[in-house]
């Protein structure tokens, strides 16, 4: 931890700009860089947290590039026959020495089986895993230091912890294997295609699939500028669907992760991938079609959801999303990042202590990753577009049979629950209405005028119960001499008394309505 700390002391990350400690944003990218692999991915995983650095420091950081030393062929061997525990030659016919891609977790190659299927084989480093372990346990430390010493309202130990977990995850390529499986099940029937794994030759540190010749985004020569637009609609729109219909995405889709084969996309690299649940996915879906559709006080509702605004705070919100409507929902991605739409979202909602759910900086984090592919093949794609082609497919999603299926089985499941639960809510009623402990609330804004209105209604209320009080006990009396006959009383005075007694509380609740309605007229 302290070589770490002296290191970067050295590199003078922190500069001082008009007599304050500022973060040097390109030294602190060149230092990460040779730390080695963990702080590149580290670097990485803090490029979307717009909540702890500048601008300048997260545009650095975005520059990231995960590249490592490449390891001596003879050294890939050894760990191909360790992890099979066959020799090569009752596996491979041909291994091509030279490296198709070079990472600091591993490295790929290309190789024809003996079957004769032409492969890439991802090999994990051997030594990186035990580095990497090492690196996680320094900067653990260094982050809860850090919570003791600056006592922050964000916990870095929290940040590092996520961090932990999804570089976990990359190292394990049995995992990333079944998120292949999962992304290929999702997609069969689009134009994404999927490299075939290959279940019996991979490992937690070889995966072993299909090889797929496609060109890279920067790479393919397009036969005109439409046939371009055309394919930064289909891998855009298709990124939505992702997000918002599947709930299941490629976290990733960074240009070097996207291929181009005739009128396909290859995708490559499922070391991470992104999950959005069904009520945040419908949650979010709304959100996105209000915005675009400009009707801000729905959208309002929608965010403050089970929060109690005041009319001037929820006019303030409606206003303030008009304006960030403006900045961003028709502009074109030249003009915008994608990710920075969803990260001000979040930075707005915040601002007004509304709810906001973890899987939207996940989604923020892969657009960001996304824009630089959209970018690259129609910079003039404008976020409304994108929204409206993918709220389509949602709908179709939403309202096919076995997704209505499936809610009438929740909501049939809640409607039970809920019938079970009436006993105990009605006993739990009456023992509160027996004991006088049934509780009333109510959520009075201050207001004079309106807290005189409610005591006159209150004091009008309260006198009509106690003249129908008087009734009753007086009508009670009167049957009780009749009914007993008891001669204080004759029955035809028993009727007189109950019929004048039954007029005066008649026409004194009367009264009492009529004064009602003329403070409502008022």
């Amino acid at each position: 931890m302290i070589q770490i700390l002296n290191s970067i002391w050295k590199s003078r990350v922190f500069q001082t700009y008009q007599g304050k400690e500022i973060l040097n944003g390109n030294l602190l990218r060149t230092q990460l860089q040779t730390l080695g692999p963990t702080f590149i991915k580290l670097g990485q995983f803090l490029s979307t947290r717009d909540d702890l650095f500048t601008d300048e420091v997260l545009r650095e950081l975005e520059k990231l590039q995960d590249q490592g030393d490449a390891l001596p062929f003879g050294e890939i061997e050894h760990l191909l026959e360790s992890e099979w525990k066959l020799p090569i030659s009752t596996v491979l016919r041909e291994i091509f020495e030279q490296p198709l891609g070079n990472a600091s977790i591993g490295q790929v190659y290309k190789a024809v089986l003996i079957s004769g299927e032409t492969v890439a084989i991802k090999v994990q480093k051997s030594s990186v895993e035990k580095q990497i372990q090492q690196d996680l346990t320094l900067i653990t430390l260094l982050a809860k230091k850090l919570d003791n010493w600056l006592s922050p309202t964000i916990l870095y130990s929290d940040i590092v912890r996520e961090f932990a977990v999804s570089l976990q995850k990359e190292l394990d390529f049995e995992q990333e294997m079944v998120h292949m499986q999962s992304f290929a099940r999702y997609n069969k029937s689009s134009n994404i295609l999927v490299p075939k794994v290959y279940r019996n030759l991979s490992t937690k540190k070889v995966l072993v699939m299909e090889y797929m010749q496609g060109e890279k985004v920067t790479h393919h020569q397009f036969s005109s500028q439409a046939q371009k637009r055309e394919f930064a609609n289909r891998f855009a729109s298709h990124l939505f669907c992702q997000i918002f219909v599947d709930g299941y995405f490629h976290a990733d889709p960074h240009p070097g992760n996207v291929l181009i084969l005739g009128n396909d996309l290859i995708y490559l690299d499922f070391g991470n991938i992104g999950k959005v649940y069904g009520p945040t996915r419908k949650w979010m879906g709304k959100l996105f079609f209000h915005l675009t559709n400009e009707n801000f006080e729905h959208l309002a509702e929608i965010l403050a959801e089970d929060m109690h605004l005041d009319a001037k705070t929820k006019k303030k919100l409606v206003y303030d999303l008009s304006v960030f409507s403006d900045n961003y929902v028709n502009s074109p991605v030249k003009s915008v990042k994608l990710g920075e739409v969803l990260f001000d979202l979040i930075k707005l909602m915040k601002e007004y202590d509304l709810y906001v759910p973890s899987e939207m900086m996940v989604v923020g984090s892969a657009l960001l990753k996304a824009e630089r592919t959209i970018a690259l093949l129609d910079p003039e794609l404008t976020l409304a577009s994108l929204i409206k082609n993918t709220g389509i497919e949602m709908l179709k999603e939403r309202y096919q049979p076995n997704s209505l299926i499936k809610e009438v089985k929740v909501k049939e499941m809640e409607w039970l629950e809920a019938l079970q639960d009436i006993p105990n809510h009605v006993n739990k009623a009456l023992k509160n209405i027996a004991t006088g402990t049934t509780p009333i609330t109510i959520d009075l804004q201050s207001d004079k005028l309106l807290d005189r209105k409610i005591d006159r209604m209150v004091n009008l209320i309260t006198f009509s119960i106690v003249l129908l009080s008087f009734s009753i006990i007086s009508t009670g009396i009167i049957l009780s001499l009749k009914v007993t006959n008891n001669s204080i009383i004759s029955s035809d005075h028993a009727a007189t008394l109950g019929v004048t007694s039954s007029l005066v509380v008649t026409v004194v609740f009367i009264g009492i309505l009529i004064s009602l309605v003329k403070k409502k007229i008022k």
